[in-house]
């Protein structure tokens, strides 16, 4: 196993020759990595199990190991249930999916009318019309 340093946030960095950076870190008890915006798919109970993992993915080869994500909107969390949710400017929103595979939007509760996203980004991204995080 290589040479990990826990960050002041409990995460841990491990860098590369080439001067990049894994990192593992823990989200609601589960440990996950990431590298270049790619994660591990799999979440772990513990750091070690996630540090060899990266290590296995980045530099032994196995970049199968991890899936690309885009980047989440800002603020935006994942929830329990596999949608997503947001407090921005004392509003609460939230996306969730529907039976039929369509994301829908929820603003304070109360559904956007007449608005199905093929994605969740593409709700999220509504959402970030509607309430940006800025008041200009």
């Amino acid at each position: 196993m290589f040479e990990w340093h826990e960050t002041r946030n409990g995460s841990f960095i491990h860098e590369l020759e080439t001067g990049d950076l894994m990192t593992v870190f823990e989200r609601d008890g589960w440990w996950s990595g990431v590298h270049d915006n790619c994660f591990t798919e799999e979440k772990f109970k513990s750091p070690e199990k996630a540090q060899a993992v990266m290590e296995r993915a980045v530099i032994g080869g196995e970049p199968g190991l991890l899936v690309r994500h885009r980047p989440r909107p800002q603020g935006w969390r994942e929830t329990k249930k596999g949608g997503f949710h947001c407090m921005r400017r004392g509003c609460s929103m939230t996306v969730n999916k529907a039976t039929s595979g369509s994301w829908y939007l929820l603003i304070d509760q109360s559904p956007v009318k007449n608005k199905w996203f093929a994605t969740p980004d593409d709700a999220m991204a509504e959402g970030d019309r509607r309430i940006p995080w800025d008041w200009g």
